[in-house]
């Protein structure tokens, strides 16, 4: 399986949905949103994919939105995310995404699990968004190409 793309009331990807699909490259919805606007995605949902850019972005109230910890872990080929109107990232969310280059949080971001990025050895810039009130143990663990982290200024 290559790509899937989701009818746009998906509301829920469940736990390890598409865990270890390496061939999965690609995952759209029939409104052309990277990933649709979801509620959860829920623990190791896309572990260890052939995922390579992804855009999250998740819909609804705080209190029922929500990303897994390890939702994104592993997946090798990853290249680029792009956060869209999600306030948090997950514990251990991309860790160990060695190809990761590229991190675009949204300005809505406020909190960033612990381990996140553990082990993104490819990862090199990361500019905070201003809304940012915490950042976790380990958030940057073992990211041994990472020259520049900016935390932005409220405007």
């Amino acid at each position: 399986m290559k790509s899937v793309i989701a009818y746009d009331k998906l509301k829920v990807i469940g736990r390890q949905a598409f865990y270890g699909c390496k061939s999965l490259t690609s995952f759209s919805s029939f409104s052309k949103l990277p990933i649709p606007k979801v509620h959860a995605i829920e623990q190791s949902a896309f572990a260890e994919t052939g995922l390579v850019d992804i855009s999250i972005s998740l819909s609804g109230t705080a209190t029922n939105t929500y990303i897994s910890p390890y939702a994104f872990a592993n997946c090798a080929s990853l290249k680029s995310v792009t956060t869209v109107g999600s306030n948090y990232l997950a514990d251990f969310e991309f860790a160990g995404c060695t190809a990761l280059t590229s991190v675009k949080m949204a300005n809505s971001h406020s909190f960033s699990g612990e381990y996140t990025f553990k082990g993104c050895t490819s990862l090199k810039d990361v500019v905070i968004p201003a809304n940012t009130f915490m950042v976790n143990n380990g958030l940057f663990y073992g990211c041994t190409s990472l020259t520049s982290v900016v935390f932005n200024e409220p405007s």
